[in-house]
């Protein structure tokens, strides 16, 4: 395996461009000898990442404009890495190079013929599978993979979860929080799936545990995208006010790379209806911050033991305050960060994880090319 092409649509700096960075940064640095190439639409705000690291860039509308551009460059790929499966079909690439084809799924909401909640060209679920035949899949949970099982069939997957960007995470220092005992921060955008009044509603079950408690919780994520996001940000505000807490609980907007307020806190906690495999939850136990969060998706994967943190049902205010108060006695009593980073360094890092998608990808980008070889 020579050249692999990454084929980019992320529209917004989110998790799945940071995933795919990483696995980039891997790539240049322990495999110099293999040639990386990003395909990307004009439109997409990650490039600057990209080109500042000085990563191959081809912006492109179409799969044949985007030939053409690589004929130019002079590459030609062993394999395509897709990196959703709503993102554009890149058939026609692989008709074109006889390349392997592998998809990594990062989506969190099961498709069902049904669904109304995907802000997507409407297809049927088979619609979106035809596209895919023959393509290798690798999903970012366990959780996800059983979604998508039947429909896939007896095409070849695995589970590999993403890779977080370490060396971005610990280039920033940490928010000065001096004068808190216990600092919680609730990270995503701050809307109803994210569960933000619940989450307020078990801190100040907290409080009462603990009067007197220098507390303080933040939520990072407040948008303000679209009507429905500002009518959950104005009632989150005014439940604040109604329970007196507007000295210790703040919300604060969205930020493109909120790493330093993530270190400024002493817990990360989620209370989401869904989720796949959130990549904050990984960039929390690198710091050493345990994490407190609803048993959704595939948190449960890595978040299975005391040392990292604590599980509740989601919409159970009760059990997700008495986890706050449990790993704040906790810390009273010893400082666990050293246990959480050493659980991450063996199972979740990013040479760990990106390890195991290369390898995988290598077997992929091979198999395909003894196909090739016999025809």
């Amino acid at each position: 395996m020579k050249n692999i092409l990454v084929s980019l649509h992320s529209f917004n700096l989110n998790g799945i461009l940071k995933t795919n960075l990483s696995f980039i940064k891997y790539v240049r640095k322990n495999f110099p000898e293999v040639r990386v190439v990003v395909a990307a639409p004009d439109v997409n705000q990650g490039i600057g990442l990209y080109t500042r690291l000085g990563i191959e860039v081809c912006h492109f509308e179409s799969c044949e404009q985007l030939i053409e551009t690589l004929k130019k460059v002079e590459f030609e790929p062993d394999i395509i890495l897709r990196e959703s499966f709503f993102s554009k079909d890149v058939r026609l690439l692989v008709d074109r190079y006889r390349a392997a084809y592998l998809i990594r799924v990062h989506d969190e909401i099961p498709l069902f013929e049904s669904s109304k909640d995907w802000f997507i060209q409407p297809k049927s679920a088979k619609e979106y599978f035809k596209e895919i035949v023959g393509a290798s899949i690798v999903f970012a949970s366990e959780n996800t993979r059983r979604y998508y099982k039947d429909l896939l069939g007896e095409q070849r997957f695995t589970v590999i979860h993403p890779a977080i960007n370490e060396d971005e995470l610990q280039a920033y220092q940490p928010d000065d929080r001096a004068g808190e005992d216990f600092r919680i921060l609730q990270l995503g955008t701050v809307y109803k799936r994210k569960g933000c009044l619940e989450t307020l509603e078990a801190f100040w079950l907290f409080l009462q545990e603990f009067p007197g408690l220098r507390a303080r919780l933040t939520f990072v994520g407040a948008r303000r995208a679209n009507d429905m996001e500002n009518a959950y940000v104005d009632n989150l505000e005014k439940k604040i006010q109604a329970l007196n807490l507007t000295h210790c609980v703040e919300v604060l907007p969205s930020v493109p790379n909120p790493y330093s307020t993530l270190d400024g806190f002493d817990l990360l906690t989620l209370h989401s209806e869904s989720e796949c495999f959130p990549l904050v939850v990984q960039e929390a136990l690198c710091l050493g911050r345990p994490v407190v969060s609803s048993d959704v998706g595939g948190i449960s994967e890595i978040i299975d033991s005391p040392t990292t943190g604590g599980l509740f049902s989601a919409g159970d205010v009760e059990g997700q305050a008495a986890l706050f108060a449990q790993i704040y006695k906790k810390q009273l009593i010893e400082d666990g960060a050293e246990a959480i980073q050493e659980v991450y360094r063996e199972s979740y890092s990013s040479d760990v994880l990106n390890r195991r998608l290369f390898d995988y990808v290598r077997n992929v980008a091979d198999a395909r090319a003894a196909e090739c070889a016999v025809i």
